[in-house]
């Protein structure tokens, strides 16, 4: 890999990380920021309990299925990874990097649900609050594709 691609990924990456923490502070200050519009609620319906159950679980199991592509694509690299192309490298490295921002989307995605029910309101539609479960869907699933492409490159080979 040329110096020109390695700077190149350091900063595109580094401008995620960038955008990560903007995020954070942004989930953190969401009841300055912006008010809400829906109408305050005292408690939660059944039905909504059973909404933010659901939600709340699909939440947990992205985490941990990232959780277990990380570990598993890190234990790859530990034990292989001088005998991988650079290419290879690069695949499982932007794995593990998808992998990773898909937990912290998770950890956004509870730091929104908590600010929707300190609201006092409930709408797991918001933008702000379905915003970083949707990122958290979308980046396990590409590490997914990374992954699937490691392997069938690996294949390949054989």
């Amino acid at each position: 890999m040329t110096r020109k691609k390695v700077c190149r990924f350091i900063i595109f990456y580094s401008l995620i990380v960038v955008t990560l923490l903007l995020m954070t502070v942004g989930v953190s200050k969401l009841s300055i920021l912006i008010p809400y519009v829906e109408g305050e609620i005292k408690d939660l319906t059944n039905l909504q309990k059973t909404q933010l159950e659901i939600f709340v679980a699909s939440i947990n199991l992205l985490i941990s299925l990232s959780t277990l592509i990380f570990g598993a694509v890190s234990a790859l690299l530990f034990n292989i990874y001088k005998r991988l192309k650079r290419s290879q490298q690069l695949r499982l490295t932007v794995t593990c990097l998808l992998a990773g921002l898909s937990i912290y989307c998770g950890y956004l995605s509870h730091q929104a649900v908590l600010w929707m029910l300190g609201g006092p309101f409930f709408n797991l539609a918001n933008t702000l609050v379905a915003l970083p479960s949707q990122i958290q869907f979308v980046t396990f699933l590409a590490s997914i594709v990374f992954v699937g492409d490691f392997i069938r490159v690996l294949l390949e080979r054989k």
